[in-house]
């Protein structure tokens, strides 16, 4: 082949080289996109012209990836540009239609499957064109962030990102419970506070996570999504270090498929729940039970404090789930008996308790200094174990209807759990054997033992799931496949895409803020004139308008909770009557079924969903005549 052949040879296999680079970077309007089908020819023309990569091959063209960190950002990063810069363009209908999803979930697919075919493109120009200062810059951030940690860093990311309702992606976490938790939440950055000004009856730590998530943003979920990238990322990295005691090198490419699992199952609902933000910290009770098995001895003294700190976290965001706890301590203190080491038990038994105070401490202060613990004793304790609970069915019927909600909303949970059980069994580890299996059950009575359940009750035993996979990390081990960085890729894509097939969530992509019923009203409200408003959500779970609207409720009971609680109604039917709200939302469950009252004025009905069966209901807006007519006067002064 002459020097002209090879010249025009190595420019085409450069073309095909940055073409996904090209298709992501292609901008709106025939103009635009003539522009850049010419800028990426020359800038191909001029790398076969500028002779630097002219020794390298093909194979090491694509295969040959010099600076992973920065190349897989910079394709993501492409990619998130395209799915804002394409949403909602009609010109991506033949592909919703040929991959028979909706558009936005279509281009999702379309963006993670570019990213993946743009990382070698990335990596070629990266080598070729940036100038040696930066080339040096980028292999001392290389070699100063382990790749394993950053790649979970980048799973939970595009986890959390593309199945998190409180993602930017999407416009608006609409559930109830969430809504509820962020309004009580950023009250506290109005000097009011949980339980004795706005009532919940959710953990007092979950609230104050939901306080530093309004610091970030009042009105949305920004917040409450970067502490899920951050909880995700804990729990994939204790994930990936318990896979580690195990087996010699930890298969880090399964990641991505675990956490598409993970998080795309039914329990997960809609993102922001008390189980998601346990999962790290029940996944760190796991690792340290079974890295103590495996060398024979109890956890380390730092461990136990640490133990200590996370279970008493999980204590106040939602202390049905502390039965892990109780499993965990019964099989170690069985381990100690057995040894005889009944002094060391204490020791760590004292360890463990400093570190539930070093949490506890902070949280009763609070409550002290603002004269609120009977308010937080009565709606944390007393209103859940007494009212919430429910009576009328027996142990053994709670029991095995939590087995059918587990079954339906995390069914990998229990298939890999029992696999994971196997795996023990068969490779004669009796210890762990009977260390997961007293934990799983431990946890599973104190959730499922009462009348009340969920469907995402079941996520926590999610942590479980990662002994299921050690039958995948056998497989890869006896095929001798490594953790390429071009492996590691193509599973990270292949587990985004699962997720986005497999997410109950992605389909919510088709809408925008202009659809959503929680807007609709925010802009009602808005039209009316009135200043400073207040909002009622009589007998009506938290809708979010007070999110949207950044509006903190002047009413204890700003909405309906679960619990049938005497006072709430009390207090709610007194409010309506005396019309202590500006604004009023009532649920119905048709458009028509609505009523006219005497002291307010209906604005209208508004199609929604607050709730996680996904039907549909409708929100009746009302107003305060007496509100309307001190609004009109103002306005005419």
């Amino acid at each position: 082949m002459n020097t002209k052949s090879k010249t025009i040879s190595f420019f085409l296999l450069i073309l095909l080289l940055e073409l996904p680079v090209f298709l992501l970077i292609l901008p709106r309007g025939k103009e635009n996109i003539w522009l850049c089908c010419t800028v990426v020819p020359a800038v191909c023309l001029l790398l076969t012209l500028s002779g630097r990569a002219a020794d390298n091959s093909f194979r090491d063209m694509v295969c040959r990836i010099q600076y992973p960190l920065c190349s897989g950002l910079t394709a993501f990063a492409l990619a998130g540009l395209f799915f804002f810069r394409w949403n909602r363009s009609g010109r991506l209908a033949l592909i919703s239609r040929f991959l028979k999803y909706p558009s936005g979930q279509s281009l999702l697919i379309l963006s993670l499957i570019l990213a993946f075919a743009a990382f070698p493109g990335t990596d070629f120009l990266f080598r070729n064109l940036m100038p040696l200062s930066v080339r040096e810059k980028a292999g001392t951030l290389k070699q100063r962030i382990p790749y394993a940690k950053a790649y979970l860093l980048l799973t939970a990311f595009l986890t959390m990102a593309l199945n998190s309702e409180c993602s930017p992606l999407y416009p608006f976490n609409t559930w109830g419970d969430p809504n509820c938790m962020m309004t009580v939440g950023k009250s506290v950055l109005k000097g009011l506070v949980p339980y004795r000004d706005l009532y919940e009856q959710k953990g007092p730590l979950l609230l104050f996570f939901h306080t530093l998530g309004a610091a970030v943003s009042f009105d949305s979920f920004m917040g409450i999504w970067i502490l899920e990238i951050i909880f995700c990322y804990l729990f994939l990295l204790l994930v990936y270090r318990t896979a580690g005691l195990f087996f010699d090198h930890p298969v880090i490419i399964l990641i991505p498929l675990f956490s598409a699992l993970v998080y795309s199952r039914w329990a997960f609902e809609t993102g922001d729940t008390a189980e998601e933000f346990c999962l790290p910290l029940l996944a760190f009770g796991l690792y340290t039970g079974c890295k103590a098995l495996r060398n024979n001895s109890l956890p380390s003294g730092r461990e136990s404090f640490l133990l200590g700190i996370t279970s008493g976290c999980v204590f106040w965001i939602k202390y049905s789930m502390t039965g892990f706890y109780i499993g965990w301590f019964l099989v170690f203190a069985f381990f100690a008996v057995r040894r005889k080491a009944i002094r060391d038990l204490l020791d760590r038994a004292v360890r463990i308790t400093a570190g539930i105070l070093a949490v506890t401490a902070p949280i009763l202060i609070f409550f002290i200094i603002t004269g609120s613990v009977s308010d937080l004793y009565r709606s944390y304790f007393y209103n859940i174990i007494f009212i919430y609970a429910g009576s009328g069915s027996t142990l053994f019927q709670n029991l095995s209807a939590g087995f059918e909600y587990l079954r339906l909303g995390n069914p990998p949970a229990v298939f890999c759990f029992a696999a994971g059980i196997l795996w023990f069994l068969l490779h004669k580890k009796w210890d762990q054997a009977a260390f997961v299996s007293t934990a799983f059950l431990t946890a599973y009575f104190f959730i499922f033992f009462s009348q009340k359940r969920y469907i995402y009750y079941g996520l926590i035993f999610s942590v479980f799931a990662v002994f299921g996979f050690f039958w995948i990390m056998e497989l890869i081990r006896f095929l001798k496949s490594g953790n390429s960085v071009m492996a590691t890729s193509v599973f990270l894509i292949c587990g985004m895409i699962f997720l986005c097939c497999t997410s109950r969530n992605l389909p919510f992509l088709e809408n925008t803020k202009a659809d959503l019923m929680q807007y609709k009203i925010w802009e009602a409200i808005r039209e009316t004139g009135i200043r400073d408003p207040s909002v009622l959500e009589y007998q009506t779970a938290s809708t979010g308008v007070n999110t949207v609207s950044a509006l903190v409720p002047k009413i204890k009971y700003f909405c309906s909770f679960t619990a049938p609680l005497e006072d709430m109604y009390a207090e709610q039917d007194r409010c309506f009557e005396e019309e202590c709200a500006d604004f009023v939302i009532i649920q119905t469950r048709e458009t028509y079924d609505f009523q006219e009252y005497d002291q307010y004025i209906h604005l209208g009905g508004y199609e929604g969903n607050i709730h996680d069966t996904k039907r549909p209901y409708y929100y009746h807006l009302y107003v305060s005549k007496r509100s309307m007519n001190a609004a009109q006067a103002s306005s005419e002064d």
